[in-house]
């Protein structure tokens, strides 16, 4: 979660948005481990919709993030125009990513990459990773950009 120090310093909307995808994140993993613990699974077509509903979230989180991008990156953009593209290159592999995998649970497609349900969770652990990862990035890129 977000630590009480690190939120003071983020702007409210930011804090509550963060908390929000980090909330549901956590019922994605939640449903995965019920599913397997109850052994009452696989239950492709409920995950593939938490994974829709997940990335709407993140693609329009990614929106109010490169609306603040935009007014900064003209300023800054000598100083920081790699690490902002660097940023926005992640952003999009991410979002391509999670909307690949729930292209192959809606289809139940099993594969390489997503053979069974352990796999799956083993895949939703590495993109929750990531987004945790990608959200830290996001916040200390703003935060250095607002503090020059």
């Amino acid at each position: 979660m977000i630590s009480p120090h690190k939120s003071l310093d983020q702007p409210l909307g930011e804090v509550l948005e963060d908390r929000k995808i980090r909330v549901f994140l956590d019922r994605i993993v939640e449903f995965w481990r019920d599913v397997d613990l109850l052994g009452c699974g696989p239950k492709y077509e409920e995950m593939a919709e938490h994974l829709r509903e997940l990335h709407e979230i993140l693609t329009d989180h990614c929106q109010k993030v490169e609306r603040q991008l935009l007014p900064m990156q003209s300023v800054k953009q000598a100083r920081r125009g790699s690490q902002i593209e660097t940023f926005r290159d992640e952003q999009v592999e991410l979002l391509e990513r999670l909307a690949h995998d729930r292209e192959l649970v809606q289809r139940h497609c099993p594969c390489e990459e997503l053979a069974n349900w352990t796999t799956l969770g083993e895949e939703i652990s590495t993109l929750v990773e990531l987004i945790i990862s990608h959200l830290a990035t996001e916040r200390e890129l703003l935060e250095s950009l607002r503090a020059e």
